[in-house]
């Protein structure tokens, strides 16, 4: 009687274990899923530009929409900090600010020239956020497991985030935001990091 006994706490004792590691293995698997479907989102606002510098300067509108040559040592600082970061495409707006800064970044990273994107000008309206989060999706997509960096304004940069965290948040230019995209929703891990300039 007591043999059947110890027998029968052994066996629910193991049950307990199995059922533990069942779920353990369970939690390790969503775990996997999950970063594998994740898409890492750098949103790089355009560094400096001409366009930005009090008082403007009287250049023609092609060079005040240039990087400034402390800009164009911000968009090689973030180039630099994104490095082993996974990143597999660099997109940008279709503005001379922001595509020499996607360059600098590409260049960093070792990658081919960026994609341009006209989605990624400055939101407007209600129309205009729901292409760039059409966009978005579609990276997530893409490039699941992987990040990407887009390259925009920032009006653009702050509906991001707030797309990520609940609230609008104004970023300096070449800043890094960094937004984990799900098939579950978005999170905001870190808003408006300016790399160091070395």
């Amino acid at each position: 009687m007591r043999a059947s006994w110890i027998t029968g706490t052994g066996l629910a004792a193991a049950v307990l274990v199995l059922s533990a590691c069942a779920r353990e293995d369970a939690g390790a698997t969503t775990a996997e899923h999950a970063r594998k479907t994740a898409l890492t989102l750098f949103v790089v606002r355009h560094a400096e530009s001409y366009r930005s510098v009090k008082p403007r300067p009287d250049f023609p509108a092609e060079k005040l929409d240039s990087l400034t040559p402390n800009g164009r040592a911000a968009a090689a600082a973030v180039g630099a900090v994104l490095k082993g970061k996974g990143v597999a495409a660099v997109v940008a707006s279709p503005t001379g600010r922001t595509r020499q800064t996607a360059a600098a970044i590409a260049a960093a990273l070792g990658l081919g020239k960026p994609a341009e994107d006209a989605v990624f000008l400055p939101v407007r309206d209600e129309q205009a956020l729901a292409r760039v989060l059409a966009a978005v999706s579609a990276l997530a997509r893409k490039h699941a497991g992987r990040a990407v960096v887009v390259v925009t304004h920032g009006p653009t940069c702050a509906a991001l985030i707030k797309k990520a965290s609940g609230a609008p948040q104004s970023v300096n230019t070449g800043s890094i935001s960094e937004i984990v995209v799900t098939p579950g929703g978005w999170k905001l891990a870190r808003a408006g990091w300016v790399p160091p300039v070395q």
